[in-house]
């Protein structure tokens, strides 16, 4: 039986339009959790996916309905609402299409034919329509003579809609350069709590009309409210009302991470061959201590005790797939809880929310963005807006981003950490900075991918002395970039007036090797050239420059931006202490401290101890023993083992102890097991692919 096409109902027509949108969406979004899991702020990049996908599939159904296919019908004297149905589940066939063409390997895999992909799509489109067309004139065969039930089918998919645009609207609420006030958290709730209730109230109108969907109702109305508030929380990571910073307080604090970078290639630390002097004039207003290692020879552990102000024994975010624990307090934390408005921008996949260092940040900006990549909604948000959605970002671009968020948050007190991925491989520095006169090696080119580091790891390529010395030009030539921006990033400072009176912390994650024990890049040894890193600190109203010689661990500076920031905190909690003797006029006779390192991303765990002008490493599986003396042996290219007998009892006894101060701090805080997600460690495994760790 054929109705009359011209009196199809609207509500008929717009429960269907919604149907696709919400379905193109679903399809997107369960597609991607079957692919590529889940992760904390992952979901919250799903949810987004989702509304731009399912909007998309909404106007091209109502496109093609009401301007091509409903004159067509009502002139050919077919079914309406049958019609429409047909034009929906086309619409949503083609949409399922598109989004298989990023997640079926024989579609997105480079080096299958464009032909096998027409064929793939040419049967795949009306193949899903006529599966799903089956369904979906079954199901209306059962409702076209029940109105309530159709009535019901309308509310249920407007609810859905309602909750997406409350959650969005919290989004842009939390983003938007128009609210950068502290007080932008608070209206970003008010905001999704009033959006949310007057979507509700509009759906609630047509469906209460059914005496029996009140219980419905109230359940989306709990969804409607807890989704935009789990979102919320995520990004956030909740509300405050912190407590303004002191009067001596500096009022802007910056800590600046240059990933992967030797000290040794910094001018103001001796290079020749590195000329570096926007780092250099930093140095020069400030406190440069010259022989700062790294608890570990990698990022993450690394950044963990930069933040955390605990040895990797305590936080033992130190594997491939662990997380910092959420009982220790973040460097954000303490300051944002002390009046500071907090900010991270950054690059590096082995960071960002799913490893927990964005605990604390009211603005967190990193890269790559935890999205899921292959979904056709990920795809539609990184092409709409690079800022926020974008893969990847340059050094200069971070940069920029920087500039921006200091020119937006100067009149208030603020902690901003910007971390830049260069000089970390692939080594691909800009042209302008390769070094002149000299020749590329005709097998690497102008830059080291990841491609080429495999092939060095795993052995297919040796480089000879030449090409070893090329590969460290480009490293050479990414930090000439970096510096560069660096300088432009202080020469903002200076110009909004701020830089005298702020506190400016310089320093990397760990170090970088060219050969100096028989391997390349890092990760896999605990000597030096892995551990020794810049550290410089720029204090608030200005000091002469100073060269300070003592032995120092980066583990040190969340103790030293608390006390400078005159912010409350236990030091006993604390594995390291802060620096601020080292500088001071009344300043005693300081010894060095022994300085522990441990975290190997490749191989056998090891352990490192700095102590009385000796260094001893530990295999711990194997249980092979190494000592150098670092005043006649600084390349440690010469055991003392077994000739110090001495020195080695004394390491393992000094070992010790440091084991047991680090179990008592674990108990303290809580932290009796290491922090691993299931989602967390899928998603760790394919952004260790992509960066080349695996």
């Amino acid at each position: 039986m054929q109705s009359n096409p011209s009196k199809c109902p609207l509500a008929t027509a717009i429960h269907i339009g919604i149907w696709v949108g919400l379905s193109a969406g679903a399809v997107d979004g369960l597609l991607n959790l079957l692919v590529h899991g889940r992760s904390p702020v992952g979901l919250l990049y799903l949810g987004l996916g989702f509304s731009v996908v399912a909007l998309p599939a909404w106007i091209l159904f109502w496109f093609v309905w009401f301007v091509i296919m409903a004159p067509i019908s009502r002139r050919a004297g077919w079914d309406g609402v049958a019609t429409a149905l047909g034009v929906a589940y086309g619409c949503l066939a083609g949409f399922v299409a598109a989004i298989l063409t990023g997640i079926l390997p024989p579609v997105s895999t480079p080096g299958y034919s464009f032909a096998l992909n027409l064929v793939l799509l040419g049967w795949l489109i009306p193949l899903l329509a006529v599966i799903s067309g089956i369904g979906v004139f079954h199901m209306y065969g059962l409702v076209r003579d029940r109105p309530r039930m159709l009535l019901l089918l309308l509310a249920a998919h407007l609810a859905a809609p309602a909750a997406l645009a409350s959650t969005g609207l919290s989004l842009w609420f939390l983003t938007s350069s128009y609210f950068n006030s502290p007080d932008s958290p608070t209206l970003a709730v008010a905001a999704v709590g009033s959006g949310s209730f007057l979507l509700f109230a509009a759906v609630g109108w047509v469906a209460l009309r059914i005496r029996w969907t009140r219980p419905v109702l109230v359940a989306f109305a709990v969804v409607m409210v807890v989704l935009p508030w789990m979102f919320l929380r995520e990004w956030h990571h909740g509300i405050r009302a912190p407590t303004p910073p002191g009067e001596l307080a500096p009022r802007h604090v910056f800590l600046i991470v240059v990933d992967t970078l030797r000290s040794d290639m910094l001018s103001c630390y001796g290079s020749d061959e590195v000329s570096t002097p926007h780092i250099d004039s930093l140095a020069a207003d400030g406190v440069l201590f010259t022989h700062a290692m790294s608890p570990a020879p990698w990022t993450l552990p690394a950044m963990a005790s930069i933040m955390t102000g605990v040895s990797p024994l305590v936080h033992r975010a130190t594997g491939m797939y662990d997380r910092i624990p959420d009982e220790l307090k973040t460097m954000a934390e303490y300051l944002g809880d002390s009046g500071y408005h907090t900010g991270a921008i950054g690059n590096n996949a082995l960071l960002g929310a799913p490893v927990g260092i964005h605990q604390g940040f009211d603005d967190f900006f990193w890269y790559p963005v935890p999205i899921f990549r292959k979904s056709l909604g990920g795809l539609l948000l990184t092409q709409c807006s690079t800022k926020y959605f974008g893969d990847e970002v340059s050094t200069e671009r971070l940069a920029n981003l920087a500039l921006d968020w200091i020119d937006n948050h100067a009149k208030q007190p603020f902690f901003l950490w910007w971390h830049v991925f260069d000089p970390h491989l692939p080594y691909t520095p800009p042209k302008r900075y390769l070094p002149s006169g000299e020749t590329p090696d005709p097998e690497v080119g102008l830059s080291v991918d990841l491609d080429l580091m495999q092939d060095i790891r795993k052995g297919i390529l040796v480089p000879d002395d030449n090409r070893q010395r090329w590969i460290r030009r480009l490293y050479e030539s990414e930090v000439r970039y970096v510096d560069e921006q660096v300088g432009r990033l202080v020469a903002r400072i200076k110009e909004l007036g701020i830089y005298d009176e702020a506190l400016i912390i310089l320093t990397s994650d760990h170090g970088e090797e060219f050969w100096e024990h028989g391997g390349f890049e890092h990760g896999h040894t605990l000597y030096n050239e892995q551990l020794h890193v810049p550290l410089i600190v720029k204090l608030p109203r200005g000091s002469p420059a100073e060269r300070c010689e003592t032995l120092v661990c980066t583990q040190n500076i969340l103790p030293t931006v608390l006390d400078l920031c005159n912010v409350a905190h236990d030091p006993e909690s604390l594995s390291g202490s802060s620096l601020r003797p080292h500088w001071q006029d009344n300043r005693p006779s300081l010894a060095n401290e022994p300085i522990y390192a441990t975290g190997m991303l490749y191989y056998q765990e090891r352990e490192a101890l700095f102590f009385n002008s000796l260094k001893y490493i530990h295999a711990l599986q194997d249980e092979q023993d190494e000592l150098y003396d670092m005043n006649t042996d600084p390349g440690e290219k010469h055991s003392l083992i077994p000739g110090n007998p001495e020195g080695l009892s004394e390491a393992r006894a000094i070992l010790r102890a440091i084991r047991e101060k680090a179990q008592m701090l674990r108990v303290r805080h809580g932290v009796m097991e290491r922090s691993e997600d299931d989602a967390v460690s899928r998603n760790r495994t394919s952004l260790l692919k992509s960066l080349g760790y695996l």
